[in-house]
């Protein structure tokens, strides 16, 4: 009887003692207050996050507010375990800006997410950047979270420092919106059109483009 009370509460307290290590492995997500966004500029949302497996992706979500599905930059570390992400600049429509951050699992699947927040677009708003952010607002990467977000500018941002983007299964590409490049300058769009001639020469051969078809956000 001792031997099998023993075993059941050996049984409740190794439950108990995995519930526990379980409930500090959940990783919470924290947005700092943003004051506005400069009308003609970047902003920097700062964000509190953990504890991360290593896997583990902090991201900055953001859209005008009430307008179509959210966009997202990579939230870059700081040595006192903070999280920042420069914001891309707005159009000159865009009055109000939906902030928040996450926790996002390598699958893509959300693991934490803060309280959203809704920051002002100002003209007498001024940011002060770090070296570091000021190089990443020169090269920002943005994030989609629909299929109608793909091949098209980010809704009510402007294109300035917009360099990549990643869609929802996580690839990265040049924003062919922001970026517009010349066919000749595409190797994709270049290789089915070259032909060796007789002489050894190279022949551009046109061909037909694609249609493509992008799914309304």
């Amino acid at each position: 009887m001792r031997i099998a009370l023993r075993a059941g509460s050996f049984a409740v307290a190794l439950s108990f003692a995995l519930a526990v290590v379980a409930a500090a492995q959940v990783p919470r997500a924290l947005i700092g207050d943003l004051a506005c966004i400069p009308r003609d500029g970047h902003a920097v949302a700062q964000a509190v996050a953990g504890p991360l497996n290593n896997t583990d992706e902090v991201r900055i979500y953001f859209r005008r507010t009430g307008y179509g599905d959210f966009y997202w930059v990579p939230a870059r570390p700081t040595s006192d375990g903070r999280f920042w992400g420069v914001l891309p600049v707005p159009e000159p429509d865009n009055k109000q800006a939906e902030v928040y951050a996450a926790v996002v699992a390598s699958t893509g699947q959300p693991r934490a997410q803060s309280r959203v927040i809704r920051v002002p677009v100002e003209p007498n708003c001024r940011e002060q950047l770090g070296n570091a952010q000021q190089a990443d607002s020169e090269h920002l990467i943005v994030g989609e979270t629909s299929l109608g977000q793909k091949f098209r500018k980010v809704a009510w941002w402007r294109c300035d420092g917009i360099r990549e983007r990643v869609d929802v299964r996580g690839e990265r590409r040049d924003d062919e919106a922001c970026l517009p490049l010349a066919w000749w300058q595409r190797p994709e769009m270049l290789a089915p059109l070259l032909v060796v001639g007789a002489g050894g020469g190279i022949i551009l051969v046109p061909e037909t483009p694609v249609e493509l078809s992008v799914a309304n956000p």
